[in-house]
């Protein structure tokens, strides 16, 4: 889990149980809190003891939730934990070494600029963010940016040259006949 963790850098929320295959939940929690003392972490156990509590609490997790608990529970923790991410609006997946895209601003940013995408653009970029290393098909991207689409056979790779541009680096590959993907780590 920490070699995840240390791997990906646009995780904005950890949802972390005590009980982990390869090591301990809290064990965990307490490495991430050595380098990151802001990343939202709310823990869930089945350890009702005070002094596990408040052993956790000393690591500011947004919660802790006792197992079992009610889905509804889990679903306002985990909106809790988003909201101040919103209104931060600084939720930024890195695409390449020198650009992130700004989830809800919805635009790229390079060093301290930001760069306006059009909407054909931002459902485009999403839709291969989501599905990075993973083929996104030419069908689906037709079905997806279909309110859009002006009826020219070009317009999808017309929009990816205009969305490579804007990025400028060569992150977007063709897969011939099958469509486009977004290569990332």
């Amino acid at each position: 889990a920490l070699n995840l963790y240390n791997k990906h850098q646009d995780i904005h929320l950890i949802l972390l149980d005590t009980n982990l295959p390869d090591s301990d939940g809290f064990d965990f929690a307490k490495k991430v809190r050595e380098n990151d003392k802001k990343i939202p972490i709310v823990l869930l156990s089945n350890n009702e003891e005070a002094s596990f509590f408040k052993e956790a609490m000393k690591l500011k997790l947004v919660d802790y939730l006792i197992k079992p608990f009610f889905l509804e529970e889990l679903f306002t923790v985990v909106s809790e934990a988003v909201e101040p991410l919103k209104e931060n609006k600084n939720i930024q997946i890195k695409i390449c070494p020198n650009i992130s895209y700004n989830k809800f601003k919805k635009v790229l940013i390079k060093g301290k600029e930001e760069i306006r995408l059009s909407k054909s653009e931002i459902v485009c970029l999403e839709l291969l963010l989501k599905s990075k290393n993973k083929i996104v098909s030419t069908e689906l991207l037709y079905e997806k940016l279909y309110d859009f689409y002006d009826g020219n056979d070009t317009y999808i790779k017309n929009l990816i040259y205009k969305i490579r541009k804007k990025i400028g680096c060569s992150v977007i590959k063709n897969v011939k006949k099958l469509g486009y993907v977004l290569v990332g780590e």
